[in-house]
């Protein structure tokens, strides 16, 4: 598979290399100008056997899943990934002697074998008349009409007396190839997911509590670090009784705040990612314009502190830690373990919430613009791999938490 920017000299390379899938890409700036990436699958790829791989790039890491397994690799501070701007190629191109240098490890062979189900930024792509502009010597893999690529959302292909293809769908999905999703008005939301429309929708769709994904949250989902898609939230409240056995000082019990502690992940220039409150007592940390975002506030102080941390670029899919620690006297925020600022204060006494953190957004799709009073405009997508509150106590299971629409983050992709 090969696509390229032909006016800066960038591409993007998918081959196999002696039964390894390899990712290559050419990016352009950073101190060493334009350099290939390459991203390999950890293990040899079986004969006579489909594989399932997946290309990805969220911020500045660059991930290849083959059989769910991911590796990944990351781009310098300054490189980028220039969009395409020619045709995609599969299984070879038109004249393999122009391939530019580095595109692949070896000499280039067009690909034999089978390929099928091709999706890119999530839409499916018919592989057919419609979509396929030019090719030579290609036939269909199974040799009859129905073909890997007729039916989807795994319905089933059969052939008429003329030969001519058609699909039995699951109850889920309807149309000539499955292609269409029944809303959750005529398919019920299992296992207590709420079906609601959505403001920017005109579909209702089902909304998944926490452990569980799916259209219809059918699939049972690990949580372990969550991954919040910017329709989701989780609440974690440190008032609850298993936090309490576990001797916390007499501040804590009182839901003031000593210390926050959270770890994560984001692409996303604009977000809350954490927010706590009573009244007009408060403190949020999230994203603005890629930097890293906190405001605090104490009962009757008007407006509420707000910062934007300089030079802490935290939008670019890598993982960033921000600490707060907060006195009598002033606040300490050290963001990536090495900067640090401090901030003085008068009130001669520490920030005191409800003890309840909203992680990425709040229920009911309640906004979070108007929740933070506009403090912050946007949920969260990115991923969280712990929290903390106490500098003994920190938080890396949610799956005990109430929450909605959470997926499962790798955090263990090699880079």
């Amino acid at each position: 598979m090969f696509s390229r920017n032909s006016k800066h000299n960038s591409f993007f390379a998918i081959s196999l290399q002696g039964g390894v899938l390899e990712l290559r890409l050419l990016t352009q700036g950073g101190s060493n100008g334009g350099e290939i990436i390459v991203v390999r699958s950890g293990r040899i790829l079986g004969m006579n056997a489909w594989h399932k791989i997946q290309m990805s790039r969220f911020g500045r890491r660059v991930q290849l899943a083959v059989d769910g397994t991911s590796n990944s690799a990351t781009l310098l501070t300054g490189q980028v990934l220039l969009a395409t701007d020619s045709l995609l190629s599969i299984g070879g191109v038109s004249d393999l002697s122009e391939l530019p240098n580095g595109a692949m490890a070896g000499l280039p062979i067009p690909f034999t074998g089978c390929l099928r189900k091709l999706m890119i930024n999530d839409k499916r792509i018919q592989l057919d008349e419609r979509t396929i502009l030019v090719g030579r010597n290609v036939a269909d893999c199974d040799g009859t009409a129905c073909g890997g690529d007729i039916c989807q959302h795994n319905g089933s292909c059969w052939l008429d007396i003329s030969l001519q293809a058609h699909c039995n769908c699951p109850q889920e999905y309807t149309g000539e190839h499955c292609e269409t999703q029944l809303s959750c008005m005529e398919v019920k939301c299992q296992n207590k997911g709420r079906c609601q429309k959505d403001e920017d929708s005109e579909v209702p769709r089902c909304h998944c509590p926490l452990g569980w994904t799916g259209s219809y949250c059918e699939r049972e989902s690990a949580v372990g670090a969550p991954r919040f898609q910017g329709d989701g939230y989780l609440i974690v409240d440190k008032t609850a009784s298993g936090f309490k056995r576990r001797g916390l000082s007499e501040r804590s019990k009182r839901n003031e705040l000593e210390f926050v502690y959270v770890n994560f992940s984001t692409a996303q220039p604009e977000a809350m990612i954490l927010w706590s409150s009573q009244e007009s007592e408060l403190i949020g940390i999230g994203v603005e314009s890629g930097l890293l975002k906190l405001v605090w506030s104490w009962r009757g102080e008007e407006p509420s502190t707000t910062v934007v941390v300089p030079r802490t670029v935290v939008a670019d899919g890598t993982w960033h830690d921000v600490a707060v620690s907060i006195t009598a006297a002033n606040i300490t925020v050290v963001a990536d373990q090495k900067a640090t600022l401090v901030f003085n204060h008068h009130q001669e006494r520490l920030i005191a919430t409800d003890g309840i953190f909203y992680l990425g957004g709040f229920p009911k799709q309640r906004s979070v613009q108007n929740e933070t009073k506009a403090m912050f405009h946007s949920s969260f997508q990115g991923c969280i791999s712990e929290l903390a509150w106490s500098e003994s106590i920190g938080i890396t299971d949610f799956k005990n938490f109430q929450g909605e629409n959470i997926a499962s983050c790798d955090v263990h992709a090699e880079s």
